[in-house]
């Protein structure tokens, strides 16, 4: 498995990002890094997505999504 070391955001996760408060967003990018490491974690999607994989991880005590395809 090859090492990620840079990640692609759309413009729709950057500005959702953008507002994100710091330990909401101290949350969000550990849970990108630990992506960084181990790309296969969270459940691959069902049918035409089925290139996505959706991770879940806690953002300040509440459980958030997140999904990603390698590219």
């Amino acid at each position: 498995m090859a090492k990620i070391t840079r990640v692609l955001q759309t413009a729709s996760f950057k500005k959702a990002a953008k507002k994100l408060h710091k330990n909401q967003k101290a949350d969000l990018d550990n849970a990108i890094r630990e992506l960084m490491i181990d790309p296969e974690l969270g459940e691959p999607k069902k049918g035409d997505l089925s290139f996505m994989r959706v991770y879940k991880f806690r953002m300040v005590k509440q459980l958030t999504c997140t999904s990603s395809d390698l590219i």
